[in-house]
């Protein structure tokens, strides 16, 4: 075999393993529970590494799982009605690492409701009434 075909087989083969071995990266794992302050699991809380926008949402017993490259990350979780969590974490090629968060619920208030009407009115006693799965209504008397 001519030399020259024996170095281009060469280079080929160099070439074809540094491409699988860029592609067999090792993964680290990121996986865990996310529940409520009294301990029930949150279902479809949502788990975001902000860093690469990988996530999970949390299935019916509050568990997630991400598999992502190695590095540090800041991680996000949010569920309607709780405090958002973040928290930095650390990962190594290959590792598993599991946490368990405790959200807190987080109340909140919203502006007032103003009701106003014009030409009607309706005394308390002659408003609507639902009673098994019967609406009554009364009408209003129009303001003199």
């Amino acid at each position: 075999m001519p030399r020259a075909v024996k170095w281009l087989l060469v280079l080929i083969t160099g070439s074809l393993v540094s491409v699988i071995d860029l592609r067999a990266e090792v993964l680290a794992i990121f996986k865990g529970q996310v529940l409520a302050e009294n301990g029930t699991p949150l279902i479809g809380a949502n788990v975001v590494l902000k860093e690469n926008y990988l996530g999970s949402a949390t299935n019916e017993n509050g568990n997630f799982l991400i598999k992502t490259k190695a590095g540090e990350y800041t991680v996000e979780i949010t569920y309607i009605g709780y405090a958002k969590i973040q928290e930095r974490i650390r990962l190594q090629p290959g590792q598993t690492l599991q946490r368990t968060f405790m959200m807190k619920i987080q109340y909140f208030e919203i502006g007032g409701i103003v009701v106003m009407a014009e030409k009607n009115y309706c005394p308390i006693h002659q408003k609507a009434a639902l009673r098994s799965g019967l609406v009554r209504l009364n009408t209003c008397k129009p303001l003199a």
